[in-house]
Order: structure tokens, then C-alpha cells, then sequence
């Protein structure tokens, strides 16, 4: 009996019921019951059932705390590796984060300017371009233009008077010196998949022998993928000088089988293509592994990236092929002999739990969040989507609004990270520093509210004094 009264002493002082008993009462309005010390029957049968209190284990009530304890034990897992320490939201910082190592095709076309200001050079007989770096030259779509044009045009020339049959293909123009190829004409922005084209052209007019030169492994890729459609002499060549080789089709198409050819763009766009972006951390050589590995339905799933216009349409099988190809290239690398050995896992949400209780959970090791990862099909299934038209020559291809892609500002196409936030209102307003005032001036230096771009609150201890803060939603 001692003890139990004892235990009715500290309660109060352990979880501050009071404090819940004030709000409750306030909130519901009911008439207090005789004999409970003010507290009405609702209330009473509430606080009984143990509704009050966060329960951390269903099994055994004493596990119970207050509420204020287990807010207070939120707070603390959101300001610890896994929670938003190392998740900033810096828009650098988080479309690395969402995107993982993305590069997009307005990146690419400023690295091939070398971070200049593109100059446009009319390219005709009399053009002096010798002493201009090629880079430069190529890095003005205009100045490309008329340079495929020129070349096409003396191409054509020289063929005519060597009496030699010869296929040119530049913009949306295909001439030949033997025959009409109007029908090839095509739209494609990409060489790539013109190459493929003219590639089953050729093999379609009867050829039994097909050179295919590029330096572009996205090539090789979409040749696999129709090898079926080529003649059985189709050869990739690439390389110069010492490095030029010529890789015949066949022996590898026998090797992968139809079903991984099939699967091989999706793959490709998955895993790091020109501007799908990549996993962080995981190169193609993991993601072959997995590829390698996977299951049927895996692959059925994968090939169906971009066989249709809406991701909607092929969605449910493409994203669960999509997930589990993901969740298994993260589980590789937690097979040390420090973690379970054949772990087992199809979602991501488990995933990210499972490198939340390894420690793991810094962001730029962290798979993508549900979110994040949805966008990043869309944005492979629209390259699919390009890359399963290379047999067509006008194919019409949807606006890229809605796979993953927005216009900003300066109407330059941006990937859209996630449609949610990393965290929720609530859990991002519990972040709060511990710093003085002269530390938040030094904005993103030492302020933990500050890193993560947000404002600091009245949680914080900078607010301990009249004196306003630096880091204020006002500033």
C-alpha cells in the first residue's frame, strides 16, 4: 500500500499529468465528477485507458511516457545522424540528395563550353576556324547546324564523283546518292538514336554486314536492345588509334538473352545515363551486378519503361521492378560481416529504416525516399520513352512536364526532386541550436538552424534574451 502511494507521488512530478488533466478539462467542458478530485467521467475513463500517455511498447504498459517526454524524444532523434542532421535543405545540397549526382542537359551543354558564353562562327568556304578550338566551335547549336550542313553537302558531293553509294543524314534531312531516303528524314535530336535508325534501315534494304562507329556507350545499348531486328553481322566500333575496337553484337545478345536485352535501356537510363542521373555511391559495376541477378519479373518490369506515353499506364509493374532493383543495389553493400546476411527487402521506406538502425543514415548513403524515387522513374521513363522510338523516324514525343522535369524562372528545364518535403512542418520546427547570438550571425557556419535554412525559433537558446537573433524568420 506504501508503495503504491508512493508511485501516485511521483507520477505527478515523472509525466506532469496535470498539465494534460488542465487541457483535456478545458477542451471537453464536461461537469466534473463528485469523489475524482474535478475530473469528469470522460476524462477519468481516458486517462485510464491510457490514452494520456505514448506507449513504447504495446506489450507492457509501464512502458508508457507523457506526451511532452515523447515530443521531447522526437526533438532529440531529428537533431542526430538519421534524423535532419546531414539532411540539409540547401537546394544545392538536397538535389544531390534526391537526385544523386544528377546532370542534367543544360549542365552538360555548359561543360562543353567550358563556362563560357557560346559564340556562333558562319561556317561556309571562306570560314577560318583553324586556329579555334573545336569544343568552342561545337558549343553553338547554330554554329553546329550549319557545320553538318557544310559537311553533309561536300559529303555528298565527293560521293557523286567517285561514283560511290553514300547515305547522309543531318537535322531533320537524309539524302543519298543512289536512291530516295525521303522516308528517312527523321526528327531525333539525339545521334544516338539516328544511328539506330539508319542502322535498321540498312538492314532492312538487305545488308548483312552493319558498322555502327560511336564513342557513346548509349549506342551500344539501344543496338543490344534491337540486335533481334539487325543483321546478324552488326558490329559496334569505337575507339581511335591504339584503343579503336570493333565489338561484334551477337556473342553478347547470346549472352544476355532476350529479356536482359530488353531491359538493357531501361537499365541504362536507371543506373546513370546523360541526364537520369545516378545512385550515389552504387557505379555501374554494382548496378550490373544486380541487373545481372535479377529476377524475371524484375526485368519484364524494367522493359516496360517507356513502352507507353503516361508512366501511369505502365506504373504499378515498372515501379515494383523499379524498387526492388533498388532496394537490392542498396542491400548489396550492407552485406558486410557486420549486417544479416541475405537480407531480404521490396520497399524503400524498409530500406531506409533498415540503414537507420545500422548507423547509416547519413544523407548521401541513404537510398531515395518513396517521393524522390518516384520522380526518378518518371524522368527514366521519358528517356526510355525516347530511346524505344529510334525506330520510328518522326516519333511524337510528349512535353517533359509531368516525368519528373519543370521549367524554372529563366525557363531552363530543372528535375523536380520530390513532390513532399524532407520532413514534415512539425519536425523541421523542432530543430532548434544551442548557440549564442554571435554564432547565428555566422549564418551557416556553426547555427544548427542555420545549416538546415531555417529560421531559429523560441525553442532555441539564442532566444533566451531580448536581444533579436540574426537567424530570425524576419531576417
Amino acid at each position: 500500500m506504501k508503495g503504491q502511494t508512493a508511485l501516485r507521488c511521483l507520477l505527478p512530478r515523472m509525466i506532469n499529468f496535470s498539465l494534460f488533466l488542465c487541457v483535456a478539462q478545458l477542451c471537453t467542458n464536461d461537469s466534473p465528477v463528485p469523489g475524482r478530485n474535478g475530473i469528469s467521467e470522460r476524462i477519468y475513463e481516458e486517462f485510464r485507458s491510457g490514452t494520456w500517455v505514448a506507449n513504447k511498447n504495446a506489450t507492457v504498459p509501464f512502458c508508457s511516457i507523457g506526451a511532452d517526454h515523447a515530443l521531447e524524444q522526437i526533438n532529440r532523434s531529428t537533431k542526430v545522424a538519421g534524423g535532419l542532421v546531414g539532411i540539409t535543405l540547401n537546394p544545392a545540397a538536397l538535389t544531390k540528395f534526391f537526385l544523386n549526382c544528377t546532370r542534367t542537359g543544360s549542365l552538360t551543354r555548359q561543360k562543353r563550353q567550358g563556362g563560357q558564353a557560346p559564340v556562333a562562327y558562319h561556317v561556309t568556304d571562306t570560314t577560318n576556324i583553324a586556329k579555334v578550338e573545336m569544343k568552342r566551335q561545337l558549343s553553338h547549336t547554330k554554329t553546329k547546324s550549319e557545320l553538318t550542313a557544310y559537311l553533309a553537302e561536300k559529303l555528298l558531293k565527293k560521293a557523286h564523283q567517285e561514283q560511290k553509294h553514300l547515305v547522309v543524314a543531318w537535322g531533320s534531312e537524309c539524302l543519298a546518292t543512289h536512291e530516295n531516303v525521303v522516308h528517312l528524314g527523321s526528327s531525333h535530336e539525339e545521334a544516338d538514336t539516328k544511328l539506330v535508325l539508319h542502322a535498321l534501315a540498312a538492314s532492312c534494304s538487305g545488308a548483312t554486314t552493319v558498322h555502327v562507329c560511336s564513342p557513346d556507350t548509349d549506342v551500344l545499348v539501344l543496338l543490344l536492345r534491337r540486335y533481334a531486328e539487325l543483321c546478324q553481322d552488326t558490329s559496334f566500333v569505337t575507339g581511335v588509334g591504339q584503343n579503336h575496337r570493333i565489338i561484334k553484337l551477337g556473342a553478347i545478345y547470346s549472352a544476355l538473352g532476350d529479356k536482359k536485352a530488353a531491359a538493357l535501356p531501361s537499365f541504362h537510363a536507371l543506373s546513370g545515363a546523360d541526364v537520369t542521373g545516378s545512385f550515389s555511391g552504387n557505379g555501374k559495376i554494382s548496378c550490373w551486378k544486380v541487373f545481372n541477378n535479377a529476377s524475371e519479373k524484375t526485368l519484364t518490369g524494367l522493359a516496360a519503361l517507356g513502352t507507353s506515353d503516361q508512366p501511369s499506364e505502365d506504373s504499378e509493374l515498372a515501379q515494383e521492378a523499379v524498387e526492388q532493383f533498388v532496394c537490392s543495389l542498396y542491400v548489396l553493400t550492407l552485406q558486410t560481416p557486420q549486417s544479416l546476411p541475405n537480407t531480404k527487402i521490396n520497399e524503400v521506406g524498409d530500406l531506409r529504416w533498415l540503414f537507420f538502425k545500422q548507423n547509416r543514415a547519413l544523407s548521401e548513403k541513404l537510398p531515395l525516399a518513396k517521393a524522390a524515387l518516384q520522380q526518378a522513374i518518371f524522368r527514366a521513363h521519358y528517356h526510355a520513352m525516347i530511346w524505344e522510338n529510334d525506330n520510328t523516324a518522326n516519333p511524337t514525343i510528349p512535353s517533359q512536364v509531368g516525368y519528373g522535369w519543370k521549367k524554372d524562372d529563366e525557363s531552363e528545364w530543372q528535375p523536380v526532386t520530390s513532390t513532399l518535403p524532407p520532413a514534415s512542418d512539425v519536425v523541421l520546427y523542432l530543430v532548434k541550436c544551442g548557440c549564442q547570438k554571435t554564432r547565428c550571425a555566422t549564418a551557416t557556419k556553426r547555427c544548427a538552424c542555420a545549416k538546415a535554412n531555417l529560421p531559429c525559433t523560441d525553442m532555441c537558446r539564442c532566444m533566451d534574451t531580448d536581444e533579436l537573433c540574426a537567424n530570425t524568420a524576419a531576417h
